[in-house]
């Protein structure tokens, strides 16, 4: 599916006014142009399923278990840790299969 392209202004103040566009030869680097690209993935609508596979099984429960004591993918409650709590979640949200 193509969502298409957008060209925003970045609103610095209450009175922005539209867009100005400066060239990559400007001799203040702030106002060279920049591509950022932001990509993401598709939600399944289920946080307990890490792995985006559709279910809550094994797989899910070996990435909360590899990541535990860090931060980062597992840490369900956004504590800043992977836990008991995470894995309490991924287990009440348990399907199988898969």
């Amino acid at each position: 599916m193509n969502h298409g392209i957008a060209i925003l202004p970045e609103i610095i103040s209450g009175n922005d006014d539209g867009i100005s566009i400066w060239t990559s030869e400007n001799g203040n680097g702030l106002f060279r142009p920049r591509l950022e690209v932001t990509y993401l993935p598709p939600d399944n609508g289920i946080p307990e399923d890490l792995n985006d596979d559709g279910v809550v099984n094994g797989q899910d429960l070996s990435i909360v278990l590899s990541n535990w004591g860090g931060s980062g993918l597992g840490d369900l409650d956004g504590n800043g840790r992977v836990e008991g709590a995470d894995l309490t979640l991924v287990l009440a949200a348990w399907t199988g299969g898969g």
